[in-house]
């Protein structure tokens, strides 16, 4: 049961939005230029909690998707922040990179984090276009999912297995919606906190 913001910021399982949604009530929208850092500096103090990594990458993925092109415009950002957004550790500096199931599992609270603080929608770039098709081709897929339709698909050759298609698009589509569902679900459970 979430009864304050507190009780948000300690929740690992908390989403991004969530989380966002807290700072933006308490800091307004000046505290997304914040550098990272001093961000989670001013909530621990102003807050009394200790942020887990988790928590901090969540936070600052979703201040990324907002307030900078670098999300939809850079394959290696776009990258960190769908580990973050998934609530996994990683490190800026290395590289793992994501697959299908998890940008999947991201879209919708990107999808939550846009519709709630910006007016359009993002325009993918070539380079994070061409990534993504990588990994959902990776993933066994010859046409871009529903969930990522922007994503270029590299050319295979070999013919097509439409039964395998069907069975990994119908996974990656359970699977953001059973995230969607969990976001709003948290999100709806905390309205009485305050008006997001």
């Amino acid at each position: 049961m979430h009864n304050t913001t507190v009780d948000i910021l300690k929740d690992k399982s908390a989403p991004a939005s969530a989380l966002l949604a807290v700072v933006f009530e308490e800091y307004g929208a000046d505290c997304f230029d914040w550098e990272s850092e001093v961000l989670r500096i001013e909530i621990e103090r102003d807050f009394g909690v200790v942020l887990e990594p988790e928590q901090s990458d969540k936070l600052q993925a979703a201040v990324i998707v907002i307030s900078t092109d670098h999300f939809e415009n850079d394959w290696h950002t776009f990258n960190c922040c769908i580990h973050a957004l998934n609530g996994e550790p990683f490190s800026y500096d290395e590289l793992y990179p994501v697959d299908a199931e998890q940008i999947a599992a991201a879209m919708p609270e990107i999808e939550t984090i846009r519709n709630s603080y910006l007016e359009e929608g993002f325009e993918y770039s070539s380079e994070v276009n061409a990534y993504a098709g990588m990994i959902f081709s990776e993933y066994g897929l010859f046409f871009a999912p529903e969930e990522f339709p922007s994503a270029i698909m590299p050319s295979l050759p070999g013919e097509h297995n439409s039964d395998s298609q069907s069975e990994k698009r119908k996974a990656l589509a359970e699977l953001y919606t059973s995230k969607k569902a969990k976001i709003a679900e948290y999100l709806n459970s905390i309205r009485k906190i305050f008006d997001i």
